[in-house]
């Protein structure tokens, strides 16, 4: 955008349209670097767990996470990614006491790594689209499916749906930095709940896929605020996530034709990280995760200042309380 007539201007627009908040292309740039230099030393700590090289590049490293953290047949990974979800299901209820009606199922896809909500009439039920026409490394599949089932996307957008108050866009309304960001949140939950405590594979591949999220504001706002070439983001996505050059050519080509969508994942999942320290920290020994939970995905999609205002409206309200 940078190389256009006014588009600076449209580009800071198309920021606060997706991420919702008055960041600069500075600040979020800045956000990025800072993000993926917390997420690369825990990245190495994992390595040196597993004995790999201190010499070697992410992609490199990743290559052997893949081989040795196994490849799961074409033909189980449906039933994998079943089990995943099922077991997920199993344990959210340490972090969570509201839960959708509608149930999740996996649906098979040539490329998939997207979720589709259920129906509004309870005739059909969220889905799960996920690569089946193909084999799959396992240390990608736990944090893919948190994100994209429970409790990620299936958990918030059909709680959304079901709520009964308000307007019914309330119930649909999508707000990328909200819905995607509590996505990445439900990855980083799952940590935070013990699920990679016996897969350090595992483990890495959500790094990896908070590393992609944190890359993204990095390059995002080099391709249309500081002129980088396409070869320069490419080149910044391999070294700093691990990934193939195909893939990183494929992340460079959509931040260049959907300007600023992109930074939203990131800067939404840390506007809720920050939302419950807030919380916590005020609230003291009232905080209850699972009511931070459920205030959360009550409210439906949100522009991350309006989530603000219901958090602190939250707070003022339990520190009221007799």
């Amino acid at each position: 955008m940078w190389q256009f007539p006014q588009g600076a201007e449209f580009y800071s627009y198309m920021l606060r349209h997706h991420t919702t908040t008055d960041l600069s292309a500075a600040q979020i740039h800045e956000l990025g670097l800072n993000e993926l230099q917390r997420i690369n030393a825990a990245m190495r700590t994992r390595f040196d767990q597993l004995g790999y090289p201190q010499e070697e590049n992410l992609q490199q490293l990743y290559n052997r996470v893949a081989t040795d953290g196994g490849i799961v047949p074409a033909a189980e990974v449906k039933a994998v990614y079943e089990s995943l979800i099922r077991a997920a299901e199993q344990d959210v209820s340490a972090a969570f006491d509201i839960f959708p009606s509608a149930s999740v199922v996996v649906a098979e896809d040539d490329f998939g790594g997207f979720y589709i909500g259920p129906s509004f009439d309870g005739t059909r039920p969220g889905a799960f689209y996920a690569g089946t026409m193909s084999s799959q490394p396992w240390f990608q599949m736990p944090s893919l499916t948190y994100h994209e089932s429970v409790p990620g996307h299936h958990t918030q957008i059909a709680i959304a749906m079901e709520q009964a108050v308000g307007p019914t866009f309330r119930r649909s309304i999508r707000f990328t930095a909200f819905v995607e960001g509590w996505a990445l949140y439900a990855e980083h939950l799952a940590y935070e709940l013990g699920w990679y405590d016996d897969d350090v594979f595992g483990d890495l591949g959500r790094l990896q896929y908070e590393a992609l999220r944190a890359a993204r504001l990095v390059m995002d706002t080099g391709i249309h605020d500081l002129g980088w070439s396409f070869e320069q983001a490419v080149q910044f996505n391999q070294e700093n996530v691990g990934a193939s050059r195909g893939a990183s050519e494929g992340a460079a080509a959509r931040y260049s034709v959907a300007p600023g969508q992109a930074t939203a994942y990131m800067t939404g999942m840390l506007r809720i990280v920050e939302a419950r320290e807030r919380a916590i920290d005020e609230l003291g020994m009232l905080f209850d995760l699972k009511e931070f939970h459920r205030v959360v995905l009550t409210s439906g999609g949100l522009p991350l200042p309006l989530m603000d205002e219901v958090i602190d409206s939250y707070i003022a309200q339990k520190l009221a309380m007799p």
